[in-house]
């Protein structure tokens, strides 16, 4: 955790700053700045970015690894495994999203992972079914709306003729 906290730290692995603004010009025309920032050095990340990201999520991975399999009747009794669960879920999402951790490290906690997965794509299936049930609900809701105002317009003008005849007999 030092070395993953080292190279956080470190500026030239992750610069903290874009860079600094350049003077351009002086204003002519009066302003609330006597001068037009319009450029800035950018800061560059290194070459090794990428690989170095890996590492580090490669360690953080492996402490996890170490938590769930030696210290998980600890985190049990202190009731803290929903929270475990939660920051780790989020991890391996990211991981596999961005590809940070190759399959083979991620064996150990593999079934683990798996179980995310499943309960994911359930949940995903879940709300996409119920996003769709809304949607026929409210196609149905509007068509039974429509259908009586239709219905009505025709009854309505076969009634006014009938009307006007009788009013012209008389």
């Amino acid at each position: 955790m030092t070395w993953v906290e080292s190279q956080f730290n470190d500026e030239s692995i992750f610069p903290t700053s874009i860079g600094t603004w350049q003077r351009v010009r002086a204003c002519t025309m009066t302003t609330l700045s006597r001068f037009v920032w319009c450029s800035f050095a950018e800061v560059p990340f290194p070459r090794n970015f990428v690989s170095v990201v890996k590492t580090i999520f490669k360690r953080l991975f492996r402490v996890y690894g170490h938590i769930y399999h030696q210290h998980f009747e600890q985190i049990v009794s202190l009731e803290a495994e929903a929270h475990l669960n939660t920051c780790f879920k989020h991890f391996i999402f990211f991981v596999l999203e961005f590809g940070l951790i190759d399959s083979k490290e991620l064996k150990p906690l593999q079934p683990l992972i798996d179980k995310f997965i499943a309960k994911e794509d359930a949940a995903r299936a879940s709300r996409e079914a119920a996003k769709s049930a809304q949607s026929q609900a409210a196609a149905a809701a509007v068509a039974a709306a429509a259908a009586p105002a239709a219905a009505a317009a025709p009854a309505a003008s076969a009634g006014s003729g009938a009307g006007g005849a009788a009013t012209a007999s008389s």
